[in-house]
């Protein structure tokens, strides 16, 4: 092979892809800065003192994508977003996105939204909590600053599909999930090992959160405990929503439709929790020391079609549902409210519409 040597910072001319040498073979240690021609790759290299990711002092001026043999170099789109603390590549669909008005949209259809999946949508706009949700997109310090609070609520917003999820959707504070017509937003839920009752739910809400307008369908899957969703959040609202059990494959101890405990208000209107499956214990609500707003709602549990009866059904559970002073102290707070509701409960060996336990 032979080089062209005119000293550091002149050009180079590279024959078969090999290095630079001059001196009888001698590595040519001095001429980084230098540029070169390579004709086997029609490639423009320049010489560097370090290597890089390819262990080479030679890198490629011709713009080429990466791939598992090539480090290449990609350009970012104009409708690409970095996010500065966690490096996450955003997608955003200009067309009709409304991301900077803290409304993410979420389609299983690629390029239709701004993510893909519920998931992807919190971790990139939003961030994580090990990052108190301040290192997504939206939230990092250039941009809002700010994790999602009373000032900046988002909504994430379902186009209409079927969303598979095998993990839990925690859902930030401030934060909500809102279909775009209810019959047509489904998220389908199918619980992958046996958990605790709070890890077993399809979605944990934040505070000031609202699930509104889609279909949550839950799978037990022969595991232990199943819940749609799972609250312990103050002024949490679920609106036009339906819960319901799919396949035969029922849980072997408890199936919740939705789970709410602690010493926090909540609201429930337009709700129907539809139940067929077997299981040790069936509840469509099950409220623990809350207060309750039940409106308008419908439960329906009917496991008779099962050969082992379920040893009980219930419509809603309440225990130790009671006002205390905590909530919202020197505000007039009413106690548990039940207008419109309609609850039909069959096929276990104790059978019961509402269940209250130290309850007001």
């Amino acid at each position: 092979m032979t080089s062209i040597n005119t000293g550091r910072g002149f050009p180079l001319i590279f024959k078969s892809n090999e290095k630079v040498l001059f001196n009888n073979n001698t590595i040519l240690t001095t001429m980084e800065g230098s540029i070169g021609y390579e004709e086997s790759t029609d490639t423009f290299y320049g010489v560097t003192v370090a290597t890089d990711v390819e262990s080479t002092r030679k890198r490629t001026l011709t713009q080429s994508i990466s791939s598992v043999s090539n480090a290449g170099q990609t350009k970012i789109g104009t409708n690409l977003e970095i996010g500065a603390n966690n490096g996450i590549l955003s997608s955003i669909a200009v067309s009709g996105s409304r991301l900077y008005d803290l409304i993410i949209t979420v389609s299983t259809i690629s390029g239709a939204g701004d993510y893909m999946t519920i998931d992807a949508a919190i971790l990139g706009a939003i961030g994580t909590a090990a990052g108190s949700y301040t290192n997504g997109l939206l939230t990092q310090a250039s941009v809002l600053n700010s994790a999602p609070s009373e000032t900046y609520q988002f909504i994430i917003l379902l186009a209409p599909g079927v969303y598979e999820i095998s993990s839990q959707i925690t859902l930030p504070d401030y934060v909500s999930i809102i279909g775009t017509h209810k019959d047509t937003c489904i998220i389908r839920y199918t619980q992958s090992s046996n958990a605790t009752l709070a890890n077993s739910a399809a979605i944990l809400t934040g505070t000031n959160s609202v699930l509104a307008d889609f279909i949550l369908d839950i799978d037990p899957n022969n595991k232990t405990n199943v819940c749609g969703i799972y609250n312990d959040s103050n002024n949490v609202i679920v609106d036009n929503v339906t819960i319901k059990d799919i396949t035969t494959t029922e849980s072997t101890t408890n199936t919740y439709g939705f789970y709410g405990t602690g010493e926090m208000i909540q609201t429930l209107k337009n709700v129907d929790i539809l139940f067929s499956k077997g299981s040790s214990t069936i509840y469509g609500f099950y409220f623990s020391e809350t207060i309750n707003r039940v409106n308008n709602c419908k439960i329906v549990i009917d496991s008779e079609s099962y050969a082992t009866a379920n040893t009980a059904n219930y419509g809603i559970y309440m225990t130790s549902c009671y006002l205390t002073s905590s909530i919202y102290t020197n505000k007039l707070v009413k106690y548990n409210e039940f207008y419109e509701n309609n609850i039909t409960i069959k096929g276990a060996n104790l059978n019961y519409g509402i269940y209250c336990d130290n309850s007001e």
